[in-house]
């Protein structure tokens, strides 16, 4: 049995595709985005950067048992070069 080629699979895949890397290239925040980069004192650069190793992620809110330092410190750089 030979394969055909079914442009209209192939259309709908691209299409797909365009509609979610739309959005991942408007970005935007989600959820707490805004909390976590913004807000937090030390992603946002407000406290040494040794801090992320110290303390929990969301010690700003109260302690909920996130220990994240390389996220956070990732998030931090980013911050840093892009705002």
């Amino acid at each position: 049995m030979e394969r055909r080629f079914d442009s209209k699979v192939l259309l709908a895949a691209l299409l797909a595709l365009a509609a979610w890397s739309g959005a991942v290239v408007r970005g935007g925040f989600a959820y707490d985005d805004r909390e976590a980069i913004f807000e937090n004192p030390a992603v946002a650069g407000e406290l040494p950067w040794t801090e992320l190793f110290l303390r929990d992620y969301w010690h700003h809110l109260g302690d909920a048992g996130h220990y994240r330092p390389v996220a956070a410190l990732a998030l931090r750089i980013d911050h840093g070069i892009w705002g």
